[in-house]
């Protein structure tokens, strides 16, 4: 495994169990969570009241219900980063939930762990390259470490590639860190 990764996990490791866990949510997430358990328990009620004569209302059921609530985690991110100045990027690489603390009628963050760096062929996960250039920003390592970085995912390739946007976007990255020779020309590819 690259230096860098294990700089990037044990950057996640530090901020999820040094800053995350246990943090005290802001009101506005709260107020998110009471309001979508209100949304259950009318949408409980709609589904008791109808019964199983008809299925009219199953889907907007199935997205209540669903295995996440992206609205939620966006909101979460937007607001832990006010509060706390983690970038957005990092709060995506980490597996984290809420749990309620009831002495403080409110919700605290909870870290689990760090979400995977590489896939199963050792490709890099598309969140940790994202780690891996806002860590430059935020000076957590040099920009010349990015060269180190395994591969992203082919299917992440593949979608840059024919949005017609891969050269643009190593362009664009290299320009933002000072990179490439004196025409301007980047001096690597970061895909």
């Amino acid at each position: 495994m690259s230096e860098l990764v294990n700089k990037m996990q044990e950057k996640m490791e530090e901020i999820g169990t040094k800053v995350l866990d246990n943090l005290k949510l802001p009101d506005a997430v709260n107020e998110y969570v009471e309001h979508q358990k209100r949304a259950h328990a009318a949408a409980e009620s709609i589904r008791d009241g109808v019964g199983y004569r008809h299925f009219a209302f199953v889907p907007v059921w199935n997205e209540l219900v669903g295995a996440g609530d992206a609205a939620l985690w966006m909101l979460t991110y937007g607001e832990v980063y006010s509060k706390t100045g983690i970038p957005v990027e990092a709060l995506n690489a980490m597996h984290l939930s809420l749990e309620y603390a009831p002495d403080e009628d409110g919700y605290r963050l909870k870290f689990r762990k760090t979400a995977d760096v590489l896939t199963d062929s050792g490709r890099l996960e598309e969140r940790y390259y994202a780690v891996a250039l806002v860590g430059v920003e935020e000076e957590w390592w040099d920009v010349d470490e990015l060269a180190d970085l395994p591969k992203r995912r082919k299917d992440v390739l593949e979608a840059i590639e024919a949005a017609g946007t891969m050269e643009s976007v190593d362009v664009m990255i290299q320009q933002m860190f000072g990179l490439g020779d004196d025409d301007g020309e980047p001096e690597a590819t970061l895909a």
